[in-house]
């Protein structure tokens, strides 16, 4: 089960306007059905890091997404996302961390790499972290 459609309802009760990507039409159908009811909340089809919707963001959530990216490829995701957070925007990470053995990376990789833009005079700011036996939160926001 992705988690696309119960993330994306629980947001939306706290959203003034919610963009939510995924490129399973599937997921999708089902997130739009569960969240039909909230107006401010829109789905697209995006192929990520490649796509992302256009604008600036004031929170980003990459949720269960960025160990099926190579390291390359999540060193352009970061770029993309930074450059779609919106200044003092917040950026929550959150991954599933034991090994996985067809991923390319694990959740803590993912998570430590944008540990390491988090340092003084970096593009981001860690507010939050917590970890679980299976996975980890990380808070950001940018600098």
């Amino acid at each position: 089960m992705r988690v696309l459609p119960v993330l994306t309802e629980r947001l939306a009760l706290k959203c003034e306007q919610l963009v939510s990507i995924d490129l399973v039409p599937s997921v999708l159908e089902r997130a739009n059905a569960r969240c039909r009811r909230f107006p401010q909340v829109e789905f697209r089809r995006m192929t990520f890091p490649d796509e992302l919707p256009e604008g600036r963001f004031d929170l980003i959530v990459l949720s269960e997404v960025g160990y099926y990216l190579s390291a390359s490829a999540l060193a352009f995701a970061q770029t993309r996302l930074y450059q779609a957070l919106a200044p003092r925007g917040q950026l929550l990470l959150v991954h599933w961390t034991p090994f996985v053995h067809d991923y390319p990376l694990t959740g803590d990789e993912v998570h430590d790499a944008f540990f390491a833009d988090a340092q003084p005079g970096g593009v981001l700011r860690h507010l939050y972290g917590d970890r679980a036996e299976t996975y980890r939160i990380d808070l950001f926001e940018r600098s």
